[in-house]
């Protein structure tokens, strides 16, 4: 089982619907695949991996099965869409890896009703 599918299970016995992942070694973890800039989402079906251009490519083929790499756009929009879009509502961070900027535009973008560290 991948990384991100044990996660979200751990997840979903707590009723969290999912994690937001911003930090590198968290982010390699879950997707097996290092890269430096974007964010992970895990979810109930896959682990969303959001990147920029320099690293798409070798996203696309350097991945766990349950990985899909998206090239976003605008990092916290795209990411609360995706929440949306997959109903999320109430997500787990890692509070010891999530700086406070991070933090802030994560409750700024109001796409999940609560963020709960883990």
């Amino acid at each position: 089982m991948e990384n991100g599918r044990k996660l979200f299970l751990e997840l979903q016995e707590k009723g969290i619907d999912g994690a937001i992942l911003m930090d590198e070694v968290s982010q390699h973890w879950a997707t097996g695949f290092p890269f430096t800039d974007g964010g992970v989402v895990v979810g109930a079906d896959e682990t969303l991996l959001l990147t920029d251009s320099r690293y798409i490519e070798a996203a696309r083929g350097g991945v766990y099965a349950d990985v899909r790499p998206i090239l976003f756009s605008k990092l916290y929009g795209d990411m609360g869409a995706y929440a949306k879009e997959k109903g999320m509502k109430k997500m787990a961070y890692d509070g010891s890896r999530t700086t406070v900027s991070q933090l802030r535009r994560l409750e700024d973008g109001s796409f999940v009703e609560r963020l709960v560290v883990r």
